[in-house]
């Protein structure tokens, strides 16, 4: 959409945390949609409501790129046009060297390039609020935003999550191992075998990242001193076997104190290769779309935003490998 409102790009810059939440021009891009609310109320203009719609689903739509921005950490991302289907590369090495007779040519190998594709589903969220309580401003016009981007961000990961798992959890070492803790026993020759291709980083909750400690059979008490203050800094030793670990972002869902959007129990082993090696692919396809309404009987402003999101592992050989704690 065009921008009409200055105030889009004050909550765009909200999203991408380039504005403070106490900075005085959000409150004046909240004031003027606070304003445009209650113009509807008076005037029943389906012209407004319909930019209000808008200008929520761009907003939401920037929070959730923001939000869903460390999937490009360890999948092969791609961000789309509506109805444009990708073709996803796998690169397979076919060829070999050995020796022969004097001039005589050894096997033939080559190099292929197999593509694949998926299917994409619509992930949907269904707020409404009624336009009182916005005319008001009881309830924050960014917040819809912001909770709805949220709500799908919630359902993106834990596709992404369980397509993982669900793939890996089937594999042998080096592609998942299991053991109580964090075993060296089990976790290194995982970090050593993805060594191999270049920098390998661990990624996983804050939970599970801080149990690896176990270097020579420490606990986080008898860690050696410099590895204890890095500990108590940072929740978790930044570098474990030649591995740098990385602790991702994993909130709490709404309402509770004790279930994230993630597992904790996951360590994710990555290594820094091209797209190709990637075995997660993910494709967005196109921005953000909406609907909107009023209720006739209740009044209430009702909007479907959704996005077209697709997930899998594919290929024969797979990069990455899962470590999960019992």
């Amino acid at each position: 959409m065009k921008n009409t409102y200055k105030e889009v790009d004050i909550f765009l810059a909200q999203a991408r945390g380039e504005v403070d939440a106490k900075a005085p021009e959000l409150a004046e891009a909240r004031e003027t949609i606070k304003d445009l609310s209650a113009k509807y109320v008076d005037t029943k203009d389906k012209g407004i409501r319909t930019e209000l719609a808008e200008i929520t689903t761009v907003v939401a739509n920037e929070i959730l790129r923001k939000k869903t921005q460390y999937i490009e950490l360890f999948g092969d991302v791609k961000r789309t046009k509506t109805n444009e289907r990708v073709q996803f590369e796998i690169e397979r090495d076919l060829t070999s060297a050995e020796f022969t007779a004097k001039g005589v040519a050894g096997d033939r190998g080559t190099v292929i390039k197999e593509y694949t594709s998926m299917a994409t589903e619509f992930v949907t969220t269904r707020p409404y609020i009624a336009f009182l309580d916005l005319a008001s401003g009881r309830i924050s016009f960014d917040s819809i935003a912001a909770k709805s981007a949220e709500k799908m961000e919630f359902a993106i990961v834990n596709r992404l999550e369980t397509t993982m798992f669900n793939a890996f959890s089937a594999m042998a070492a080096p592609n998942y191992g299991t053991a109580a803790g964090v075993a060296p026993a089990v976790i290194d020759p995982m970090i050593d075998a993805f060594g191999r291709f270049g920098p390998v980083s661990v990624v996983g909750d804050q939970t599970a990242v801080g149990a690896i400690t176990t270097i020579g059979g420490w606990v986080p008490a008898t860690l050696p001193e410099a590895l204890a203050i890095e500990y108590n800094r940072n929740g978790h030793i930044g570098t474990y076997h030649t591995a740098n670990v990385v602790k991702m972002t994993n909130p709490f869902r709404p309402n509770t104190l004790n279930n994230t959007a993630l597992r904790q129990d996951l360590l994710y082993i990555l290594t820094s290769g091209d797209e190709g090696r990637r075995s997660l692919k993910v494709q967005f396809e196109g921005d953000m779309i909406m609907r909107e309404n009023e209720d006739f009987k209740t009044g209430d402003y009702e909007m479907m935003m959704g996005i077209m999101f697709g997930a899998a592992v594919v290929g024969a050989e797979h990069y990455m490998g899962i470590y999960r704690i019992q």
